[in-house]
């Protein structure tokens, strides 16, 4: 009894440690981890910190590690965008984007925590699953025999189908209507308004057609006063910024009008109609407000080759003193933009 009893005791101590061996073993052949706080790295954005980010990531995978093989990174991009990619062993595994304009910040670290959590998940699964074996190809069919041939039966060719009609652009057209200060087109500084009609020509290049007009203005001329408004139009060809959100233009053109004056003071007052005209360039800019209303402001210089001259004259038809519209001036104005499609 006493020598069996010890083979018994012998026994059991070996299969003791041979299970207990069982558990190092599998620890040792698991893969290393390192804590989410490492694993992922966060860039300077608006919404969310490292910390912030991995509680959210924490929160969905229930654990506060992950294999260490799996390196995440969220960086913004652009202005509106955020984005994160997963690696694994230093190769790509996965990528997400996200718009953030609109969105609350705390929606959107939910939002990229989630995407993160299931991605990694995604990544361990896809690292474990073996592909499939390729499909067999399907058999080849059997030839059909060829169809004989018809004596004296005309064969007519094969129509083919025509191609869908490409979908039609719609044209768009400005229109923009503005406030107008002048300084330097009259001999005195003036006010008005203008509006105007752009037409796109290409996607860089339109036309515009506008017309301003101003408010009656006393300007001193010898001993009287006359009392002048101005009316013109301009055509000009205007290179535009394409697929903007805040859209400059430049435009140069010609642009050509009338002065109406009438005296008051003189020995014999007049009314008079007087040509003006001139070369002008123009820088524009327009802003969104809301869709399709944009706020727009431009600045006009005006060189004028047909410039009107206002005179004084006795009854003798003597010229006693004039007054003549400066050789160069500006314009500021400012207002709406429409867009029509």
């Amino acid at each position: 009894m006493g020598r069996g009893s010890g083979f018994r005791r012998w026994v059991g101590a070996a299969l003791a440690m041979f299970w207990l061996t069982i558990p190092s073993r599998a620890r040792a052949d698991e893969p290393e981890t390192w804590p989410l706080t490492e694993a992922i790295r966060v860039a300077d954005n608006r919404c969310m910190t490292q910390t912030e980010l991995v509680q959210n990531v924490q929160l969905w995978l229930t654990r506060p590690a992950i294999d260490r093989r799996i390196a995440i990174v969220v960086e913004p991009v652009g202005d509106d965008g955020l984005r994160f990619v997963v690696s694994r062993n230093d190769k790509l595994a996965a990528e997400r984007r996200f718009h953030t304009n609109d969105v609350p910040c705390n929606d959107l670290r939910a939002a990229v925590a989630l995407a993160i959590a299931l991605s990694i998940d995604a990544t361990v699964m896809q690292a474990i699953l073996e592909p499939l074996p390729p499909a067999e190809p399907p058999p080849k069919p059997a030839l059909a025999p060829a169809p004989r041939a018809t004596p004296n039966r005309s064969t007519r060719p094969s129509v083919l189908p025509s191609p869908p009609p490409k979908p039609e652009e719609r044209a768009t057209l400005d229109a923009e209507l503005h406030g107008l200060l002048l300084f330097g087109v009259m001999p005195a500084p003036a006010w008005g308004a203008s509006v105007a009609a752009l037409v796109p020509v290409t996607e860089e290049l339109s036309l515009r057609l506008s017309g301003f007009g101003t408010a009656a203005q006393n300007v001193d001329v010898g001993s009287g006063r006359s009392e002048v408004a101005m009316v013109a139009g301009q055509l000009s060809l205007c290179l535009e910024q394409p697929e903007a959100q805040a859209r400059l233009r430049g435009c140069f053109g010609p642009s050509a009008g009338r002065w109406s004056a009438s005296g008051d003071g003189f020995e014999q007052d007049r009314r008079t109609a007087l040509p003006w005209a001139a070369l002008v360039a123009e820088l524009g800019a327009s802003a969104p407000l809301a869709e399709p209303v944009a706020l727009s402001a431009a600045v006009q210089g005006y060189i004028p080759f047909v410039r009107p001259v206002l005179e004084e004259r006795n009854p003798r038809g003597e010229v006693l003193s004039t007054s003549e519209a400066p050789p160069a001036g500006l314009g500021v104005s400012l207002g709406l933009s429409v867009r029509f499609q």
